[in-house]
């Protein structure tokens, strides 16, 4: 099969690389000069079962209300936002209401340990080196998340036997016992309890899917740089005919292209491939994996999902001292806050906006800084902080949008929310298997965009 993905970041990327296991011809269109530039970009780092929460809680709209009245905890939310949006959220508190929680909560647990099942099919025999690294401890400070965190570590939700198969086996520490674990971690007596998850990954998302391009590409994958897909064609009557493949791709050179920011590797390749004027090719399938920019090029042919557009916040400081820093990942449940060491830096992660970005909100980055200065006082120094933010979407139902839409051929790969490093090696393996050897692929159902028919909320 001749197959066109559309996304450079790590969802795409994964993707392309699921498919040319499967030797199809793959060929990979990016807006931007280099892979990640999205929401793979400054990633918070995790990838772990962890990071399988809903983005929408039951109680997620008081949050928005805090945020309205200056007062957000980890969820910003601006009154300017559309209509579209205000009807959005409220599907999104229907979806979230008590009953639907725990089975969405559930999906993605499955989701997320079939990912950790998969992790070492994508990493590779001859392991790339992203600054990978495992462990997780749960800082709890308030006793009614305390609780329920020891309920769920003595009755762990299960689900889908396949993903279950990394399931994470997490303990709970008392305060002394987890300053032994994390020795620079500042004592106080708001530390209640710390879970530890012993098979919880982290990395950096940005070098990791840059790698696995590089190493993908030199199988024969075809990756082509400001290329900006601009419409999809349906071919129907060359399908009916067998004459030529169904979809057609139409592509330019945006007028700015985007340039390669700041990371920790830069994307060496010389683009051959690159698209140097307008362009259309003909293919026998199309994933689209766009991130953020799905929504606008599926509404193009007719395909309205209901998703809102999030921005995900992120500081990354230089380590002051090793010694002062976390061994590994850790999170504040309280704030929300994820403080991931990813080789001489710490990367603070957990704040979101919701809908419309006008500015960036200074709130959030100082929530970040402040998390931080109270853990782990010594380890960094403010001042030399890099501050990102990138976009992304979030169904209204906080679970990725994946497998085939109502026209023939059409596949969807988005939706992932802040979390898209969680799920990409599932999303992308299940997808390739659908489409190649469906006796195989996981159970995409509760993923499926048919869910959002007429009934489905």
């Amino acid at each position: 099969m001749r197959i066109a993905v559309i996304g450079a970041g790590v969802v795409g990327v994964c993707t392309a690389h699921a498919l040319s296991k499967a030797n199809c011809e793959v060929h990979v269109f990016e807006q931007g000069s280099a892979a990640a530039q999205g929401a793979s970009f400054a990633h918070g780092a995790n990838y772990g079962e962890r990071c399988a929460e809903p983005f929408f809680a039951p109680n997620f709209l008081k949050h928005c209300l805090w945020a309205v009245l200056g007062k957000p905890k980890t969820l910003h939310w601006q009154l300017k936002n559309s209509i579209n949006d205000y009807g959005l959220l409220l599907k999104a508190a229907l979806c979230a209401r008590q009953s639907r929680h725990a089975q969405t909560q559930q999906d993605l647990l499955d989701l997320a340990r079939y990912n950790a099942v998969l992790a070492p099919h994508f990493v590779g025999s001859e392991p790339l080196e992203f600054e990978q690294s495992v462990g997780l401890m749960v800082l709890h400070t308030q006793a009614p998340a305390l609780e329920a965190a020891a309920a769920a570590l003595k009755h762990p939700a299960m689900g889908n036997a396949q993903a279950n198969k990394k399931a994470t086996v997490a303990t709970l520490l008392t305060p002394a016992d987890a300053y032994v674990q994390q020795a620079a971690l500042a004592q106080t007596p708001a530390l209640l309890a710390a879970s530890v998850y012993p098979s919880h990954e982290f990395g950096n998302c940005a070098l990791f899917t840059k790698q696995l391009k590089l190493r993908h590409q030199q199988q024969g994958v075809h990756y082509w740089f400001n290329a900006q897909v601009s419409r999809l064609e349906q071919r129907l009557e060359q399908r009916l005919e067998h004459e030529q493949p169904p979809w057609r791709v139409f592509t330019h050179k945006p007028s700015q292209a985007m340039a390669a920011p700041r990371e920790d590797v830069t994307d060496t390749q010389d683009t051959p491939d690159s698209i140097k004027h307008a362009t259309q090719l003909d293919f026998d399938a199309v994933i689209v994996a766009a991130g953020a920019g799905s929504t606008a090029l599926l509404a193009q042919i007719g395909l309205h999902f209901p998703v809102l557009n999030t921005h995900a916040y992120t500081v990354t400081l230089p380590l002051h001292d090793p010694i002062e820093a976390p061994k590994t990942s850790v999170l504040h449940e309280a704030s929300g806050t994820y403080m991931t060491p990813i080789g001489n830096r710490i990367r603070l992660s957990g704040q979101h906006q919701l809908g419309a970005m006008t500015k960036p909100a200074s709130r959030a980055y100082q929530a970040l800084n402040a998390c931080l200065h109270q853990w782990f006082p010594y380890a960094s120094k403010m001042t030399q902080a890099s501050y990102d933010c990138s976009s992304s979407s979030v169904a209204i139902d906080s679970k990725p949008i994946v497998g085939q839409t109502r026209l023939p051929g059409l596949w969807v790969n988005f939706a992932h929310g802040a979390a898209p490093f969680a799920s990409s090696f599932a999303c992308a393996q299940a997808l390739a298997d659908q489409l190649t050897n469906p006796a195989q692929a996981y159970n995409l159902n509760p993923f499926s965009p048919a869910r959002f028919s007429k009934h489905s909320i």
